[in-house]
């Protein structure tokens, strides 16, 4: 089986060679998966999706040497988490079989749709052009990532997106002190997905919250996330052979 991920760092950051995903990725190495952790350009969206669908066709091409396509998770981390939605969608709508997905501390609505997000009680349009109450981590996106084309919007919404009904299942863990994605957008994601999918009687999405911590949550190294990983390796191998469970105390 293999784990796509894309790391995150604000959309603007970080590397293939420097994220917080390294220590799942090594278990997941060590228990049969193949993981590629893709480069992706950050100038002007959606060079970011774009190469990101790029590097997953080039890595089922490598791996590919059947017909039967293998197994295949998608993964990010914050921005990348945003980011590994999209993939995933597009994905779909392609006819890519995506098995589950695995989402750290993501920031799935970065339009911040309910508001979550820190706001200024006041507007500055120039040169900052930030209208009075908007979300701070909207008025970055558009003004950092989407340079100011609003019109690009509807490309970087995966919470609205039409294909969300088709949506893998999809293992969220975020820390409860995350003052950099709140872990709103982790419980307005699960919402979200239920809401897509009515005719799931329980869903098997997961939310893992990790109490005390914050953004990166595996930075901190301690036994909650020594257990984080264990519970996704074993997740993600349940999802090969069909089953929801996490496999930790009977969850």
């Amino acid at each position: 089986p293999m784990l796509f991920f894309i790391h995150g760092g604000g959309w603007k950051g970080m590397s293939p060679r420097c994220h917080s995903g390294t220590c799942t990725h090594h278990a997941l190495a060590a228990a049969g998966w193949v993981v590629v952790v893709c480069a992706y350009r950050k100038e002007q969206w959606p060079q970011h999706i774009d190469d990101a669908t790029t590097a997953l066709e080039w890595a089922m091409e490598f791996q590919g040497v059947s017909q039967q396509q293998p197994p295949l998770a998608i993964a990010g981390n914050s921005a990348g988490g945003h980011l590994a939605m999209l993939l995933t969608l597009r994905a779909i709508g392609r006819g890519i079989s995506v098995m589950g997905c695995v989402l750290g501390y993501p920031a799935a609505d970065p339009y911040d749709e309910r508001g979550v997000y820190a706001s200024l009680p006041i507007g500055c349009w120039w040169p900052f052009r930030y209208r009075r109450s908007q979300s701070l981590l909207a008025w970055y996106f558009e003004r950092m990532v989407l340079r100011g084309n609003a019109e690009l919007w509807d490309s970087a919404r995966p919470l609205q997106h039409e294909l969300l009904s088709e949506f893998p299942r999809t293992l969220v863990f975020h820390g409860e002190l995350d003052s950099v994605v709140p872990i709103e957008f982790s419980e307005r994601l699960l919402e979200a997905l239920a809401a897509a999918r009515p005719q799931v009687a329980i869903p098997s999405d997961c939310l893992v919250r990790m109490p005390g911590l914050r953004h990166s949550v595996e930075m901190d190294g301690g036994a909650a996330v020594q257990i984080l990983i264990t519970g996704i390796v074993t997740w993600l191998g349940n999802r090969c052979h069909g089953l929801d469970s996490l496999g930790l105390d009977g969850s």
